[in-house]
């Protein structure tokens, strides 16, 4: 039996069990003590799942793209914005099991440099497609990962890119009230991925090969629950509304279906 708040919102019933399932695998305070440097990140994207290959291609439409943008900038109850911040990413193995992510980043403010390295370890990835009798919609993937943050003593001591990715970000960030920590962020990004950074900075430069990301994050899962005093499926459900409200549509005019 569905919780009663899902009645209301028939678009995303199908989804929600699937996506709880994911998320109950998210690690408890004294279970994270086991774990090395790092976070849990629960994350929803839109692109495009492609039936015949069994692919999802992230990204949005430019002007889809910069209609949300507009949509976010005239909302006034955000917790936080930034301003466009870009981050280099790059990505390089670590040792036969792990691929590491160094990023670079660069405040606009200040001009501070801001590095970082990471490796990622995906616990599982869903895909929901949308199902729409009037037009085609995006659809969306959802993804829980944990992201280790590596001291540079594991580093190897040449780094030798395999790809470059240059993200370009704006962040508004949504919290329960104005006092407290946000809970969530929706990340708008304009994306160049290539070889090497010469190649991704001249499509960058050429506004060519360019990816209109729109990602939600749980900034911080294992607190969300002791915040929200919810449970699993409770956060399934806002993580799927809050990304498919961008759509703009009403709830029966839509559903998301697992694929």
């Amino acid at each position: 039996m569905l919780p009663y708040y899902l009645e209301q919102y028939p678009q995303i019933s199908r989804a929600v069990t699937g996506l709880a399932r994911l998320i109950s695998q998210i690690p408890t305070n004294s279970q994270l003590a086991k774990y090395p440097a790092g976070k849990f990140e629960l994350e929803a994207r839109l692109g495009m799942y492609e039936t015949s290959t069994d692919r999802f291609v992230p990204g949005v439409s430019k002007p889809f793209f910069e209609q949300t943008l507009r949509l976010f900038e005239q909302y006034q109850a955000w917790h936080e914005v930034t301003e466009w911040t870009e981050y280099v990413d790059y990505y390089y193995p670590l040792n036969n099991t792990k691929t590491a992510r160094t990023s670079v980043s660069i405040s606009k403010n200040n001009n501070i440099i801001t590095q970082v390295h990471i490796a990622k370890q995906n616990h599982g990835t869903l895909t929901f497609q949308t199902e729409s009798r009037h037009r085609k919609l995006y659809d969306v993937r959802t993804a829980l990962n944990f992201e280790e943050t590596l001291p540079e003593s594991l580093l190897p001591t040449r780094i030798e890119p395999n790809l470059v990715r240059i993200k370009s970000r704006k962040s508004f960030f949504y919290g329960r009230n104005r006092d407290s920590e946000p809970l969530w962020s929706y990340d708008m990004s304009k994306v160049w991925t290539a070889s090497t950074k010469s190649r991704a900075e001249a499509d960058q430069m050429n506004d060519h090969n360019t990816i209109y990301d729109i990602e939600l994050e749980l900034l911080n899962p294992e607190k969300y629950m002791q915040v929200t005093k919810q449970d699993e499926m409770f956060a399934a459900a806002s993580l799927l509304l809050k990304m498919v409200r961008v759509f703009d549509l009403d709830e029966n005019q839509f559903s998301l279906l697992p694929v």
